[in-house]
Parts: C-alpha cells; structure tokens; sequence
C-alpha cells in the first residue's frame, strides 16, 4: 500500500524516533467515529465499548481495521479482496509496531508474549490469505472468498483484542 493509499483511510505514516523494531506508527484521527461505520449486514462487526481498551490510538487503529475488513465483504472480485487484505496485513504490521513501542514505553510486562501473540497472529493472518487468496480461488465466487477470508481474519482479530489487547489495556491505564 502506498502512503498516498494510507493516506485516504485516514492513517499516517509517522517514524517513531528510537524504536529500531518499528519504521512508522500510526498518526492521531485514524478513523471515522464509531457510529459512522455502518455494517454491511448484521454479520459485520459493530464496534462497540467491550472492544475499547481505552487508548484512544489504539483503539481507532482497531476500528480502522475493522472497517477495512468490513471493505472485504462488499467486493465484487477475488482481486479486489486480494488488494484490501494486502492493505490490512499492511496495516496491522504498522499497528503491531505500534502497540509494541506503547508496551515498551509503559514497561508492560508481558511485552515479550504479546509480541509473540502478535507474531503467531500475524503469521495465521497471512496464512488466510495464501489459502484462501490462491489462485485456485479465482475460480470460485467472489461472496464465497469474501466471506472466508472475513470471518476467518475478523475472529482471529476480535480473539486478540478481547483478551491480550484488553490485559495490556488495564495494566497500561492502572486498571
């Protein structure tokens, strides 16, 4: 993804001085307010308080995402499905960084297991989209595809933030 492309969701590219794991971090207005994103049907994730960990950052970087993912299901071609998952790995690279220069910065101490978790994530995620993204899909029906690699990306995410991004969270705040 380009930063001009970054640019249009309403992320920014912003280098993150003294971090040598991370190149660039998300800027501050990443995503439409909570009540602007409409789900594209009542599977769609809504966003909602249980999914706050209360950074705001944080917090719009993953409804950001969601929202891009929520993009996935209203393409009408495996390529176009192909291009927004890249942008969303893309992305989630930059928001790991991120919530690991936060976790560094705030002394978390389970920093070295949520990098983990952010790894072995990552590394299923990408799975997901050479499965499901292969050749052999552009055969099947653009819903079919859609639908796969949406739910299988959103419930490995909603997993993540609910449990490892909502521990760090409290710690992070004193909770």
């Amino acid at each position: 993804m380009r930063n001009t492309d970054l640019a249009k969701r309403g992320i920014e590219p912003i280098p993150i001085a003294g971090d040598p794991r991370s190149k660039i971090r998300w800027g501050g207005g990443l995503a439409p307010n909570p009540v602007d994103v409409q789900p594209v049907s009542a599977a769609s994730v809504q966003w909602n308080n249980d999914y706050s960990i209360g950074i705001e950052k944080i917090d719009s970087e993953h409804l950001a995402i969601i929202a891009m993912l929520d993009d996935i299901r209203c393409c009408k071609s495996v390529d176009g499905i192909k291009e927004l998952f890249s942008d969303i790995v893309q992305c989630l690279e930059y928001h790991f960084a991120h919530e690991e220069h936060i976790q560094l910065l705030g002394n978390y101490p389970q920093y070295e297991v949520h990098c983990n978790e952010h790894q072995k994530m990552f590394r299923r995620i990408k799975a997901i989209g050479r499965i499901h993204l292969a050749p052999r899909s552009a055969r099947r029906h653009p819903d079919e595809v859609a639908g796969r690699v949406y739910r299988l990306t959103r419930d490995c995410l909603i997993r993540h933030v609910l449990k490892a991004d909502k521990a760090m969270g409290d710690f992070l705040l004193g909770l």
